[in-house]
């Protein structure tokens, strides 16, 4: 092996997964509030994804930091075209998106991960499993947030986020292992268009509810 190189994320046997071990993200600070979104290539539902949150979030929200990370991803790549549009609908700037690798930093540094199938999740806590308690998939977390009651006022700020998040962990932990079924957004790439539109809406609508939550809407 290389000196200095990690193949801890090739799992899935993507050749352009490589990282420098000495890659790191900056340490957060407490007043900011990191969401990292997850899926393979990250071209397409993770990528979407997290240009949604940040285009909700913008000027109404500076605390937030959103990113995104494929476990299987050709680092630099640009959003697939079907999320692109999709993203230029609602408002978005698709050009801004560069593709890169999950990696231990990149989930260290996140105070959420939300991942678009449990597939992705897995491999997450595989890799961090001390991340298990602020680690979710997108509909996970959407489906949780709903078994809050009363619901959590949030105003927007880390402090508040982060006690969401450590909340919606909670619930979970009381709700059990049942009625896990449904919480995969599969993956639109390599068919058509209209599976595309589909998983795009799905996409953006659970983002919508997470802003929601986050006291980024209304």
């Amino acid at each position: 092996m290389t000196s200095g190189v990690s193949r801890r994320f090739l799992r899935s046997g993507n050749p352009f997964a490589t990282v420098s071990a000495e890659e790191t993200m900056s340490p957060r600070p407490e007043n900011t509030f990191q969401v990292l979104f997850v899926c393979t290539g990250n071209i397409c539902r993770s990528a979407l994804a997290a240009a949604t949150l940040r285009a909700l979030a913008e000027e109404r929200a500076p605390f937030l930091r959103i990113g995104s990370a494929g476990t299987a991803a050709v680092a630099g790549a640009p959003m697939h075209f079907p999320e692109a549009a999709a993203l230029q609908r609602i408002g978005g700037d698709p050009t801004l998106h560069r593709a890169q690798q999950l990696t231990g930093p990149l989930i260290d540094t996140s105070d959420l991960v939300l991942a678009l199938t449990e597939r992705h999740l897995e491999t997450v806590t595989e890799e961090r499993p001390d991340a298990l308690s602020r680690s979710f998939t997108l509909l996970e977390y959407v489906a949780v947030l709903e078994h809050l009651a009363p619901p959590v006022p949030i105003r927007p700020g880390a402090t508040a986020l982060r006690s969401q998040v450590q909340q919606v962990s909670d619930l979970r932990t009381s709700l059990g292992p049942g009625g896990r079924d449904g919480l995969d957004i599969p993956d639109p790439y390599g068919k058509g268009s209209d599976a595309h539109r589909a998983v795009d809406a799905q996409v953006i609508a659970a983002v919508n509810e997470v802003a929601r939550a986050f006291g980024l809407s209304g």
